[in-house]
């Protein structure tokens, strides 16, 4: 991972059939930051913060003056939820096809945001652009684990690609920060989605009336 942007990383897990419990995997289950804590959430950079603010992640990139000081982004991670390896493994097996979740920029568009998952044993990190959300607003996204739709790492082939999927250490946004400005952008409902498109449309339909349905506390304005 880089430090020139945000990363918001999740390591991840596949997904068995309701009912069916094991103790490495969470299945169906988003990551709404619904208990007290990060939910095993970090970051690196000092002039970024997270807070888990009423039931999503919080990031914060404080104001780096002017000049700016400070670096242009930061990595935010975890490998591992508190009690289970929650989004680490081979996706293919665990059958593993997507991924969705709901994305704020509150006050500031971030100069870009893109899904990224990576491997430790090779440092390969791949990166799914995204389209640029509407400031003030949750965004959906969804994306699919596969490489026709765009999915990049440098030097890596289609190849690369599938055998990565095989070994996920992590897997998060990558968000470059808009401006020098203090800003805030959130994440939510963040969650790996088994079986075909069916199931995916599915998904996402739930996953838009959990959203409607939920009460969100919009983050702290920027100051003047």
């Amino acid at each position: 991972m880089t430090i020139a942007a945000a990363v918001l990383v999740a390591a991840a897990v596949g997904a068995l059939p309701a009912g069916i419990s094991r103790a490495d995997v969470m299945l169906y289950t988003p990551e709404r930051w619904s208990s007290p804590g990060l939910q095993g959430w970090t970051n690196t950079m000092p002039d970024v913060t997270l807070a888990n603010n009423n039931n999503f992640l919080l990031i914060t990139f404080l104001d780096q003056g002017d000049p700016p000081v400070g670096a242009p982004g930061d990595d935010i991670y975890t490998f591992s939820a508190p009690a289970t390896n929650m989004f680490v493994g081979g996706y293919p097996t665990n059958g593993n096809f997507a991924v969705l979740f709901n994305f704020l920029a509150s006050n500031v568009a971030p100069a870009s945001v893109s899904v990224v998952f990576g491997v430790a044993t090779n440092a390969h990190e791949w990166a799914f652009p995204l389209a640029i959300p509407t400031v003030g607003v949750w965004t959906p996204y969804s994306v699919w684990f596969n490489y026709v739709w765009g999915w990049t790492c440098p030097g890596a082939t289609e190849s690369d690609f599938l055998a990565d999927l095989q070994a996920v250490s992590y897997i998060g946004i990558h968000i470059d920060r808009g401006s020098a400005a203090e800003q805030y952008y959130g994440l939510d409902d963040f969650e790996l989605i088994p079986e075909p498109a069916e199931l995916l449309l599915l998904a996402a339909a739930l996953a838009g009336l959990f959203f409607v349905r939920r009460r969100r506390q919009r983050p702290p304005a920027c100051p003047a």
